[in-house]
């Protein structure tokens, strides 16, 4: 199995490659990508088990997030510091996984990404959110 990264970020990147590596002894071979021309080309000769990335150093467009959407073997997750930030045609699908990802908690969130199925929900999936008295659903500015 094949892990892609898609950042421009060497932090992200060091840190997203150490977790794989020594989380996932299933993980054959781990790539990086630093633009979405790059990641066309790479998802168009290669098959991924996991794709992971970084918006907020490797943006997308539209096209190519359609085309991510056609890897139904694939899990993708698409990071980024703020859901504002996030194109709203990306949240309206449900292969995807859309999620804010503070770089403080990297190894937290991409652990779960690639550990635990259980935590990895789809946006789409989503039909009612039921919230009690005084629970947050979200913050301002987050």
């Amino acid at each position: 199995m094949n892990f892609l990264i898609a950042t421009n970020n060497a932090s992200f990147l060091d840190e997203a490659t150490s977790i794989v590596e020594t989380e996932l002894s299933q993980i054959n071979k781990i790539q990086d990508v630093l633009d979405q021309e790059s990641l066309l080309q790479k998802i168009a000769s290669n098959n991924y088990g996991y794709i992971l990335i970084d918006l907020n150093s490797c943006p997308i467009d539209l096209s190519v997030f359609e085309k991510l959407c056609t890897l139904t073997k694939t899990k993708v997750k698409i990071a980024c510091l703020n859901h504002a930030d996030i194109p709203n045609d990306f949240f309206y699908q449900k292969l995807i996984q859309i999620a804010s990802m503070d770089y403080a908690l990297l190894s937290h969130e991409l652990k779960n990404f690639i550990l635990n199925n259980d935590d990895f929900f789809w946006a789409g999936e989503i039909s009612q959110l039921t919230l009690y008295k005084n629970e947050t659903l979200f913050h301002e500015n987050s």
